[in-house]
C-alpha cells in the first residue's frame, strides 16, 4: 500500500507541470476556473456588488450557446465575505494562496483524524499515516487542475469530523461554513437529526443564519435576487452541455453517456432518497452509530462524504477532496488487516476517480459508478462493524457457560 501511494504521487506531481503548460499554451489562465473567483474579487473590491452575479450575461451566454463560462460566479452572496480577501492581491499572489494555501490543513486534520483515540480500531503507526495522508493527494490533484474551491470545503468536512465527538458546537460552525456550497450540505441536516446532535444543529443553524443576515446587511436584497435568478440560469446551461469529464453526480453522468433527461432525473431522484435513507440509518440508534466513536462513526461519516456528492445532481471532480473522509476507514481496515477484497479494491476506484473519470468519462461513468460502490462498501462494514460491537458487548455483560466465571458459579451451588 506504501509502495502504490509512492508511485502514484509521483505520477501526479509529473503530471501537474504537463498540464499546466498544455494549459497556458492554449491560451488559458493559470488556475484552472480561479478567474471566476478573482473576477468577483474584482468586483467586490471595488464596491461593484450588483456585477457579481450578472443574470443577463447568463441569459445571453445561453440564447448564443457560448461555451465561455469561466469567469461566472455561483456561490451564494455569504462566500463573498471569504473572495474579498483576494481583492488587494495580484493574480499570482491570489491564485497561489487559493491553491497551496488549505493543503496544509488537509493533511494535518486527515492526520489527526487518524490519531483520535478510540477503543475500537488499533493505531497504524507513523508508516500507515504517512501513507493515507499522500492518498487523498490524488483528489487534490484534480482540484488544484480546476482551481476549484474542493480542498477548502474538504478542510471544512475533515474539521468538522475531527471535532464531532469533543466540541459539537465547534463540529457545528465549521459545518454551517459549508453553506458556502449548499449542494454538499443537504445530508448534513438529516445526519445530525439522526444522530441527536441537536447542539451540533443549532451551531450549524446559527453559522448559516449569521451568514445570511451578514450578507444582507452588507449586500442588500438585491444581490440575493440577482444569485437566484442567475444560479437558476447556471443550472440551464449545465443542463445543455456534456460534462462527462468532470460529472459525478448521478444526473450529469447519465446524461453525458446518451441517457434521457427524464431517466437521468428519475434515477437521480431514486438515488438520491436511497442515499438519504442510508444516512439516516447510518447515524440512527439502530445502526448503533449514534453517539459512537472510532470505527463506527468514522464509517458513518465516510458514507455522509460519499453521499454528499451522489444526492446532489451537481458535483463535479474537483469536489472529490472530500473523499478523503470515506479514504480514512477503508484504508485503515486495509492496513491493520481488516475489511475484504472488496474493500481493497474500492480503495483503488476511489483515489482513481479524478483520473478515471477524464479518461473514461464519454463511455463510462466511472466516477459515480466508483460512488455507488465506495457506499455500499461502506454500508456493509457499518453493518458488521454495528454487529460485532452489539456481540462484543453481549458477551462482556454474559459470561459464557465455559468461561471462569460460570464454572466457579457451578461449583458453589452444588
Amino acid at each position: 500500500m506504501f509502495k502504490l501511494a509512492l508511485f502514484l504521487i509521483s505520477q501526479a506531481v509529473t503530471w501537474w507541470p504537463i498540464y499546466y503548460m498544455g494549459w497556458l499554451r492554449a491560451g488559458n489562465h493559470f488556475g484552472g476556473d480561479f478567474p471566476a473567483f478573482w473576477d468577483a474579487a474584482q468586483k467586490v473590491g471595488r464596491g461593484a456588488f450588483g456585477e457579481v452575479y450578472n443574470h443577463e450575461f447568463w441569459a445571453r451566454q445561453i440564447a448564443t450557446g457560448s461555451d465561455s463560462y469561466i469567469t461566472w460566479f455561483v456561490y451564494p452572496p455569504p462566500s463573498l465575505f471569504g473572495v474579498q480577501l483576494f481583492s488587494g492581491m495580484t493574480y499570482a499572489e491570489a491564485v497561489a494562496v487559493w491553491s497551496l494555501a488549505p493543503l496544509p490543513f488537509y493533511i494535518a486534520l486527515l492526520v489527526l483524524l487518524a490519531r483520535r483515540p478510540s477503543g475500537e480500531r488499533m493505531p497504524m503507526g507513523w508508516k500507515g499515516e504517512a501513507t493515507l495522508a499522500m492518498m487523498p493527494l490524488l483528489f487534490l490533484h484534480a482540484n488544484l487542475f480546476t482551481g476549484q474551491s474542493g480542498a477548502l470545503l474538504a478542510v471544512l468536512l475533515l474539521a468538522a469530523g475531527y471535532f464531532w465527538t469533543t466540541r459539537p458546537i465547534v463540529a457545528g460552525l465549521f459545518l454551517g461554513l459549508l453553506a458556502v456550497k449548499p449542494q454538499l450540505g443537504l445530508l448534513i441536516p438529516f445526519a445530525l437529526a439522526a444522530s441527536g446532535q441537536w447542539r451540533m444543529f443549532a451551531a450549524a443553524a446559527a453559522a448559516v443564519s449569521a451568514m445570511v443576515a451578514a450578507s444582507l446587511l452588507w449586500l442588500g436584497l438585491e444581490v440575493w435576487a440577482d444569485y437566484i435568478q442567475s444560479t437558476r440560469l447556471a443550472g440551464e446551461y449545465f443542463a445543455q452541455h456534456s460534462l462527462y469529464r468532470l460529472a459525478l453526480a448521478p444526473y450529469p453522468s447519465l446524461v453525458s453517456i446518451g441517457a434521457p433527461v427524464a431517466g437521468a432525473m428519475v434515477a437521480q431522484v431514486v438515488i438520491s432518497l436511497a442515499v438519504l435513507a442510508s444516512i439516516v440509518a447510518a447515524f440512527g440508534a439502530k445502526s448503533g452509530a449514534k453517539g459512537a466513536s472510532g470505527a463506527r462513526l468514522d464509517l458513518s461519516l465516510a458514507m455522509l462524504a460519499t453521499g454528499a456528492l451522489l444526492a446532489t445532481p451537481y458535483a463535479m471532480t474537483y469536489d472529490t477532496p472530500l473523499l478523503a473522509l470515506a479514504l480514512l476507514p477503508l484504508f485503515g481496515r486495509a492496513w491493520r488487516g481488516e475489511g475484504g477484497v472488496w474493500e481493497r479494491w474500492t480503495i483503488v476506484a476511489l483515489v482513481l476517480i479524478p483520473f478515471g473519470q477524464q479518461v473514461v468519462g464519454r463511455w463510462v461513468p466511472y466516477g459515480f459508478m466508483a460512488l455507488i460502490l465506495t457506499h455500499v462498501v461502506l454500508a456493509r462494514a457499518l453493518l458488521r462493524a454495528t454487529q460485532d460491537h452489539a456481540t462484543g458487548r453481549a458477551a462482556r455483560r454474559m459470561p459464557t457457560l465455559c468461561s471462569p466465571e460460570a464454572t466457579q458459579k457451578r461449583v458453589e451451588s452444588t
